[in-house]
This record gives structure tokens, sequence and C-alpha cells, in this order.
């Protein structure tokens, strides 16, 4: 595979009360819905390979509604199958015990074309792509080491791509107590593309390979 099209994005944040919204709160949330469709319908109609979400799917880890997880498994499995979808937990959706990803996984990965990266679970491949696309789920809302250390491409994929959720080092101050940046030092330059989640801006950390690339979140922002 000389080509690899990858749609990619993060924050979505999915079941977020935006209490400060007040009374239109309820408008953003179904604005917030509406923008994954599009996503998704863009993945499906211009026949990406890929469409990633690096981290904040959902607002929440545990506490989240059968309603919001019932959208979410219907919206992404809608890539169809040609588009692969690969969903990393992230800090508001962290995997952790009795959380969403670990409840409904199986109703996640029913569809065939979506993939969660679990703990445990730091690959998923696609041979028929010569594509592997790798990261560490969070277990906690607070990044404990770099989201790029211990992850290695494949050495028999044209492709190898990483999701990471966190603050890059030397882009951001005022970390969280505990907080570990990450840090493209860590980042193996065998990778083409590390998709990053966490900022809700759009940002290129760095253009040339490997590319790294904040996607912005599809909500409102200065």
């Amino acid at each position: 595979m000389e080509e690899i099209r990858i749609l990619h994005t993060s924050d979505v944040h999915l079941g977020a009360p935006f209490l400060f919204l007040e009374t239109k709160g309820g408008e953003q949330r179904i604005a917030l819905r509406e923008a994954l469709e599009r996503l998704v319908k863009t993945a499906r109609e211009e026949r990406f390979h890929l469409l990633v979400v690096a981290g904040d799917l959902f607002d929440a880890a545990v506490e989240v509604s059968d309603a919001d997880v019932s959208f979410a498994i219907r919206c992404l499995s809608g890539a169809g199958p040609l588009c692969r979808v690969v969903i990393l937990p992230g800090g508001h959706d962290c995997y952790a015990a009795g959380s969403v990803y670990e409840r409904e996984r199986g109703r996640f990965e029913e569809s065939g074309n979506v993939h969660i990266l679990a703990p445990g679970r730091r690959v998923i491949e696609f041979p028929d792509l010569s594509l592997a696309v790798h990261g560490a789920a969070l277990t906690s809302n607070v990044p404990r080491e770099s989201g790029f250390a211990g992850l290695v491409p494949l050495e028999g994929c044209r492709w190898n791509v990483c999701l990471a959720h966190g603050s890059m080092e030397g882009f951001s101050s005022g970390l969280e107590s505990g907080e570990e940046p990450l840090r493209a030092g860590d980042l193996d330059p065998g990778f083409d593309y590390a998709a990053l989640g966490h900022w809700h801006s759009h940002l290129v950390v760095r253009a040339s390979r490997p590319v790294i690339v904040y996607s912005g979140a599809p909500e409102v922002v200065a």
C-alpha cells in the first residue's frame, strides 16, 4: 500500500454537560453529535483507509449514558468495512475498572471495523493495508508516563501510526501534578505519523517525519 489516507480527530467529549452555556448546553451536545456524524460520513464517502480518535471520545470514563454509547457505536461503525476506526482512551474516558471501554468493548468491536487500544493491546495491525496503529491507552485521567514511551514500529509494515493523548513537552505549561508530558524524543523515528489529542485547537507540532499533529476538537473554541 503506497498511500494511506488518515482522518484524525480527538476530544469529541460526547455527553459533556456544557453547564457554562446554560440553556444552550443541549444545543452544543447535539452539534457535537452532528460533527461526528459528518466526520464519519466524510471517511466513508471519500474512502479514507483509517479514522483515528486520539482520546476523549466521551467526556467521562464511567458515567456514560447508554444513549451516548449506542450513538457512538452506531456512528463509528457507519464508516463502513473499508475504513478502519481506532479509538485511544484518553484522560476523560480512560480505560479504568468499570469504564465504558471495559464494559462495552465487545459492542464497539462487534461491527469488525472499530477497534479499541487497551491495556495489553498497544498495537493493532491491518495486514491488507501494511499498516500498524500503536498507542498506550490511559488508565487514569493524568498520564503517568510519556504516551510515546515503549511504542515500537512493526518492521513488516509499510505504515506505522502512533496515537497519544496528553500535553506536548515544550508546547504547554501548567501540567497537572504527576503528569508526564509527551516528549518528541521518546517517539521512535520509524513512525510515519503521530495523531495527538488533548489540546482543543489544531496544531502541527512537527511537519517532518514523523509528523506530529494535534487535530483539535469539534467544539467551539477561541
